[in-house]
């Protein structure tokens, strides 16, 4: 346990009580699933039957530098929706699960009054591209398409292993299905140019 600094040891926390395993867990934090065990032994944590992980357990775990690696796309799915929750709440939303899965919106947020669907997805470090991409689009069928204003109203992207977070109004992916991030790189903005996907970087303040 000497070997993880306290944020690795809330984070294992936290993770375990709400049922990830910790095989899973040891890929999150860049550990090794008996070092995982041993934590939860000694400090007795078990997972929570019938629970959701808080939004103050949220509060401990944003703005942590997760990486996503070797997990499948679901439980990536699941963390960043944690992690995009917990920034949101940083940042004076207050968040809402829908009651049923598959829903165009993954979560729905509100502040002063205004009310927001957001969809959250996951971009992965490429090495050989030295930038972050995601696919961006729903599937109807066999096809894949774009999300619509009706479905959702912002795409927020998290970056996995750094805190880097997007967020683009849905209408930014009006006729594209993938995107490239570079939120590693000391890119220019054009603040001036609303195409430029570096200008959405830590956007909070444009869902209003």
């Amino acid at each position: 346990m000497r070997n993880l600094d306290e944020n690795k040891i809330e984070i294992i926390k936290i993770l375990r009580e709400n049922g990830v395993s910790y095989k899973q867990i040891s890929r999150i934090i860049n550990s090794t699933p008996n070092i995982v065990r041993g934590i939860t032994e000694k400090k007795n944590v078990k997972p929570l039957i019938n629970s959701k992980i808080s939004s103050k357990d949220l509060i401990k775990i944003s703005d942590q530098n997760i990486s996503f690696s070797g997990l499948d796309k679901y439980r990536a799915g699941q963390i960043s929706e944690y992690l995009v929750s917990a920034k949101l709440m940083s940042e004076g939303f207050e968040v809402y699960e829908p009651v049923l899965a598959n829903q165009p919106a993954d979560l729905i947020i509100s502040k002063n009054d205004k009310f927001f669907k957001i969809q959250i997805k996951t971009a992965r470090y490429f090495r050989d591209r030295n930038c972050y991409s995601s696919s961006v689009w729903q599937t109807r069928g066999r096809n894949k398409i774009p999300y619509s204003k009706k479905e959702t109203d912002f795409i927020i992207i998290k970056c996995s292993g750094i805190d880097a977070i997007y967020v683009f109004p849905v209408e930014y992916f009006k006729k594209r299905l993938n995107i490239q991030l570079y939120p590693n790189r000391n890119l220019k903005i054009n603040k001036k140019k609303k195409t430029d996907s570096e200008y959405y970087l830590n956007a909070f303040n444009k869902i209003k």
